[in-house]
């Protein structure tokens, strides 16, 4: 795997624990927690974030070792598994942090 390639997958985790990272400031106030509608929007969230990170977090291993015995075709075999899975979740805009990063574009912000 090529330099590119490499930072690309390392743009998608970066990204991804940066969308992960809004749940620390979810409001947790009492209407909310009383809410139906509040319940299930964060609760769908709540679901996101954690199938993101399971699917992310061997990435994060293989990126630690330079991706090493990293299989693309599996990783993105499971990202299409969520997106069937989980339509709701709207995870297709990983697919395209990566794809700008891998030709150059977008990059790491706040850095």
């Amino acid at each position: 795997m090529d330099d590119r390639r490499k930072n690309a997958y390392r743009t998608l985790l970066y990204r991804a624990m940066l969308d992960m990272r809004s749940l620390r400031w979810m409001p947790l106030g009492l209407l909310l927690r009383i809410n139906p509608v509040a319940w299930r929007r964060d609760l769908i969230r709540i679901r996101r974030a954690g199938e993101i990170a399971e699917w992310l977090h061997n990435l994060a291993a293989f990126a630690a070792r330079d991706f090493q015995s990293f299989d693309e075709d599996r990783f993105w075999q499971q990202f299409d598994d969520i997106e069937r899975e989980h339509p709701e979740f709207l995870t297709t805009s990983y697919r395209a942090v990566f794809d700008k990063a891998v030709l150059g574009e977008g990059g790491l912000p706040y850095l």
